[in-house]
């Protein structure tokens, strides 16, 4: 056997010391791995709306500031990280449902819409948005509706359709 730093024997390869676990872990044998991986995953709410907020994972982030703010509601610098955490995740969010309703794809900026206002639900410009698209939707429905009525001979019901969907939304291309 050769010596070791610390003067005691090393045990050959393919051998290991009496009293010691295999896998060359130590103490910790075989649980050296999941200890690591469990004391990963112990970083305070704090910790990890830092780190999601580094990655731009906006609502992640406000989800562990709130609960980082609950767990200590007398830090003004956790509330002022909320509230620009809630500010940042209701700009993107805005931002990525115009681009999605600019793309004509309403079903995103819907769910774009709705996620901002998950982080900050008194956004002014989220709620305008929101609140036009849902207009837009229930005008696009109405003026479906009354094209259908028209094509089986309703054309009275299909007119009331027609209107109701521009009183929603006066600028509707197709109504």
């Amino acid at each position: 056997m050769s010596r070791s730093v610390a003067g005691r024997p090393r045990p050959r390869a393919g051998r290991r010391e009496p009293g010691r676990p295999p896998g060359g872990l130590g103490r910790l044998g075989g649980l050296g791995l999941p200890v690591l991986l469990l004391c990963a995953g112990c970083a305070s709410p704090l910790q990890r709306a830092e780190r999601l907020a580094q990655q731009q994972e906006w609502l992640k982030a406000v989800v562990e500031y709130r609960q980082a703010a609950q767990r200590a509601p007398d830090q003004v610098e956790v509330r002022s990280r909320l509230r620009q955490a809630e500010l940042q995740a209701a700009e993107h969010y805005h931002q990525q449902g115009r681009k999605a309703l600019d793309a004509g794809d309403t079903d995103t900026a819907l769910m774009n819409f709705q996620q901002g206002l998950a982080a900050m639900p008194e956004h002014p410009k989220l709620q305008q948005a929101l609140a036009a698209l849902m207009a837009r939707i229930e005008a696009d429905a109405l003026h479906e509706e009354g094209r259908r009525l028209a094509e089986v001979g309703s054309p009275a019901d299909a007119r009331e359709r027609w209107r109701r969907a521009l009183e929603l939304q006066p600028d509707h291309a197709a109504a």
